[in-house]
């Protein structure tokens, strides 16, 4: 949310310095060798509780439905500068929205628990894609400020009942000892999906259509999400 934002700001002096963002990369690494230790404790799952002929779960949908989540979210960023600039908004107005954006999300994120307490893997999802395709519909008609911002609201709240639970159910169904692979293939599905954004400017017409092909999509897999968990228990 901040370097969004501070991002903005210095596109006003200069296409390429959002880039020194990165050098704040220097400082982390000394923080991760003062205060991240080298060892870890004792997996407390680990253990006599697993069999070696346990069988893990594919979770192939769950990696993949993270990678288009991603895709549905990110693309608002990679667009919405586009066209909030033809409609007139500065970069630092852009910054500051795309930062308002991930503030939603990281507000929903926070009341997850509760919503997925109620409605379980199966609900939590599907009101996420329906979040995507509204706020890709919002974002369509995004001449009005109003309407702009709602979009910012339902994209945020649609990563915060995604991509943080597609996260707990790969934990949740992974077994012990192949829970960090699975974890690599849940972070490589999520930047994938930010990949995957890049081929918005081959979906012909303008950038409005991308917008309008992104809210149908989402409205498809919303679909194939009720399908995928149809029948199977959320205990």
């Amino acid at each position: 949310m901040v370097f969004l934002f501070i991002g903005g700001l210095l596109a006003l002096n200069s296409w390429n310095q959002p880039f020194l963002l990165y050098a704040m990369a220097w400082i982390f690494l000394g923080m991760m060798l003062l205060l991240v230790p080298n060892t870890y404790p004792a997996d407390p799952d680990t253990g006599t509780h697993e069999s070696a002929n346990t069988k893990q779960a594919s979770l192939k949908p769950i990696f993949i439905t993270s990678c288009i989540a991603m895709t549905f979210f990110f693309s608002g960023f990679v667009v919405l500068p586009i066209t909030m600039e033809h409609s007139g908004y500065t970069e630092d107005k852009i910054g500051l929205f795309l930062a308002f954006v991930s503030l939603m999300a990281v507000i929903t994120a926070h009341f997850l628990p509760k919503i997925y307490t109620r409605f379980k893997d199966k609900g939590s999802l599907s009101f996420a894609f329906c979040f995507y395709a509204l706020s890709h519909a919002a974002y369509y008609f995004g001449e009005n400020p109003y309407i702009l911002i709602l979009g910012g609201i339902f994209s945020g709240v649609g990563f915060g009942l995604s991509i943080p639970l597609l996260n707990h159910i790969t934990v949740e169904r992974s077994l012990p000892r192949q829970r960090g692979k699975n974890l690599s293939y849940f972070a490589m599905a999520v930047f994938l999906g930010q990949f995957l954004t890049s081929f918005m400017e081959f979906i012909p017409g303008s950038a409005q259509v991308a917008f309008a092909f992104v809210s149908v999509a989402a409205g498809i897999y919303f679909l194939y999400i009720v399908t995928l968990f149809k029948g199977k228990s959320n205990a």
